[in-house]
């Protein structure tokens, strides 16, 4: 009974660490992305 808990808890552990890794990728693709935006923006507006 315990070593289902515990491997229950295990499998809480990984998923939460995708989760928190899946969401810094998130962000920082997005970072980027509104950066790249942007930049974009400054220069057509420079530009004009």
């Amino acid at each position: 009974m315990s070593k289902q808990k515990s491997s229950s808890s295990c499998l809480f552990c990984y998923i939460d660490f995708i989760s928190i890794l899946f969401s810094a990728v998130v962000l920082s693709c997005v970072t980027k992305y509104c950066t790249q935006i942007y930049v974009t923006c400054k220069r057509s507006n420079v530009m004009l």
